[in-house]
C-alpha cells in the first residue's frame, strides 16, 4: 500500500481527527511565487506583440489573475516510505523529514498525518468530482533557469495571452480549459531546490457551475482514509516563551481520539545519547 505523508501545526489536530476534515487552501498561499498571487503578472509588450496594450485588457487580465486565485484550491503531502524498520541512513521514512518538521510541523512541535493514498484520492474524488475538476500528481523538480524550459513557458503564456483577444463573455471557459489542458507545467512543475518536500499535490479547480472561491474543507471518514498519526520529537516540549501544555492531558486526548478512530499513534524519540532516532508506539 502506498501513503502520504501531511505535516502541520498540533492546533490541526482537532480538524483532522476529531472534526475529520481537510482544507484544500487557495492556490495563491502557497509559499512558491512560481505559482502563488503573482503569478501571471506579465508586461504585454514584452511578453505578447499582438495583445493591444490598453486599460480594458489590463483589467481582464488582473480579474483572470484574481479569478485563479479563487477557483483552484490544492493542499499537499509528501511520498515516501513507510516502515517500522530501524531508522539509519538506509532507511529514511517519509514521516522523518527534517526539513518538513521545521517548516510544516512547528519545529517539531506537530504532527505527521499519515494517510492511504489510494483510499484518500478515492473519497475526495467521491465528495468533489460534480463540482471540481481533480488533479493528483507528485510535482515535477527541474531546474527553472534551464534556458529551454523558460522558452517553454513562455511559448505557454504567449498562447495563453492570445485569449484575452476574445470577447469577455467567452474567456473564462476558455482560461480555465488552458489552465486544465496545461495543468502540469503551471501548478505541478517546482524549481530542484524544494525536492527535498517530495511533495505529492491534490488539486481541484471549480467547475463552471460551482462559484464558491472561498478554501475548500471536506469531512472524511477518518478511521478508512488514516492510517497513522506520528508526534514530533518536540510535541510535549515548550520554550519559556511559548504557552506551556500540560503533556499528560494533550496525550491523553489525543490517544482517545486515535482509538475512537481506530489510527495507530506513534511519536519521534531519540536514544539517551541522542544519536538514533526512534519511532515508539502509543497506540
Amino acid at each position: 500500500m502506498e501513503y502520504l505523508f501531511h505535516y502541520t501545526k498540533e492546533n490541526n489536530i482537532d480538524n483532522i481527527l476529531d472534526k475529520q476534515t481537510l482544507l484544500f487552501n487557495n492556490i495563491f498561499l502557497t509559499n512558491d511565487p512560481y505559482e502563488n498571487k503573482i503569478f501571471d503578472m506579465f508586461d504585454f509588450k514584452e511578453i505578447n506583440k499582438d495583445i493591444d496594450d490598453n486599460d480594458s485588457q489590463r483589467f481582464y487580465f488582473q480579474h483572470y489573475n484574481n479569478m485563479k486565485n479563487r477557483i483552484i484550491k490544492t493542499i499537499s503531502f509528501c511520498m515516501g516510505e513507510n516502515n517500522n524498520e530501524a531508522i539509519n541512513e538506509n532507511n529514511r521514512p517519509a514521516y522523518l523529514y527534517p526539513r518538513m518538521w521545521a517548516q510544516y510541523g512547528n519545529n517539531s512541535k506537530g504532527v505527521c498525518f499519515i494517510f492511504k493514498k489510494d483510499l484518500l484520492i478515492k473519497n475526495i474524488e467521491k465528495q468533489l468530482s460534480s463540482d471540481f475538476y481533480i488533479f493528483s500528481n507528485p510535482i515535477n523538480y527541474i531546474d527553472i533557469f534551464d534556458e529551454n524550459h523558460a522558452k517553454e513557458i513562455e511559448k505557454l503564456i504567449r498562447n495563453r495571452n492570445r485569449i484575452f483577444k476574445h470577447p469577455n463573455q467567452h474567456k473564462r471557459n476558455m482560461l480555465v480549459k488552458n489552465i486544465i489542458e496545461n495543468i502540469d507545467k503551471y501548478f505541478f512543475i517546482k524549481d530542484k531546490d524544494w525536492e527535498g518536500e517530495h511533495e505529492f499535490r491534490i488539486l481541484i479547480i471549480n467547475k463552471s457551475h460551482n462559484s464558491d472561491v472561498s478554501p475548500k474543507k471536506i469531512k472524511l471518514d477518518m478511521s478508512e482514509v488514516l492510517h497513522r498519526v506520528i508526534l514530533g520529537e518536540n510535541f510535549i516540549y515548550r520554550n519559556e516563551e511559548e504557552e506551556p501544555i500540560n503533556p499528560e492531558i494533550k496525550l491523553k486526548m489525543i490517544t482517545l481520539l486515535c482509538q475512537k478512530k481506530k489510527v495507530g499513534l506513534y511519536s519521534i524519540n531519540r536514544d539517551i545519547y541522542r544519536s538514533k532516532y526512534i519511532l515508539k508506539k502509543i497506540l
